[in-house]
């Protein structure tokens, strides 16, 4: 018989088939999900991984996250300012044209109370002064020597055993504004002067004066006081007092 003949029979056919199975069955997938055991060994890049002892390294991708704190502002001082008392010394040079245009140089006494109310110190940079009166404003310069300046303060007291008062009159030296610097919750206090040129008339106790305070990290504090001023007493110069004497 030829091999022609051969495949062509019924054995063939068979043998022919048997083949063609075989070769179904083996390029279908199997059902059986694969388990992988290991135990004492170390498994990398896997996802799965069962038993004692093993160490896994499964690459995975990595997210880096960048978080920007909040900014916020540095801490700064804040200033409780007060004006305790405004009082006003004696008529200066003459400054004006001439008689009808009357001005003089006042000197202009603040006494100050002062706080910081935050936990940062600072101190007074600078104090500058504006005196308005009638209709005009000017300016002052400070004014440094204190010591030849007294304050006449006058009062009131009952006399003992006796349903009268006595008049009492002291002449108090002028503390100036101490120049340490400004803790928290520590007040402050003080007198600070100025000079202003080109007040007109007289310059009394009238108008208003707006007192400018820049602490050390430049911040600037305004603080007013009109007429009529808190004064506890009149100013008086010192070589005035000793010529009365």
């Amino acid at each position: 018989m030829n091999w022609w003949e051969w495949v062509f029979s019924g054995i063939g056919v068979l043998i022919l088939g048997l083949f063609l199975e075989w070769l179904r069955k083996r390029s279908r997938p199997s059902d059986q999900k694969a388990t992988l055991m290991a135990q004492g060994a170390k498994v990398s890049d896997s996802p799965v991984a069962s038993g004692s002892g093993i160490i896994q390294n499964v690459n995975s991708p990595t997210t880096v996250l960048h978080v920007h704190a909040e900014r916020t502002e540095p801490a700064r001082p804040k200033l409780t300012i007060e004006i305790r008392q405004v009082c006003f010394g004696g008529t200066e040079d003459f400054v004006g044209k001439d008689l009808s245009d009357f001005r003089v140089e006042r000197y202009i006494f603040v006494y100050v109370w002062m706080v910081n109310t935050e936990n940062v110190a600072t101190s007074v940079k600078q104090l500058s002064l504006s005196y308005s009166n009638a209709g005009e404003t000017v300016g002052a310069v400070p004014v440094s020597d204190l010591f030849k300046w007294l304050q006449n303060v006058k009062w009131q007291e009952s006399a003992s055993g006796f349903e009268t008062h006595v008049s009492k009159e002291a002449r108090n030296v002028l503390t100036p504004f101490p120049s340490q610097p400004l803790q928290q919750g520590v007040p402050s206090e003080g007198w600070v002067c100025f000079k202003a040129s080109g007040v007109i008339g007289l310059g009394d106790d009238d108008g208003r004066i707006e007192l400018c305070v820049e602490d050390s990290f430049s911040k600037e504090y305004l603080v007013e006081s009109s007429a009529p001023f808190a004064c506890k007493g009149a100013m008086v110069d010192h070589l005035d007092v000793w010529r009365q004497l």
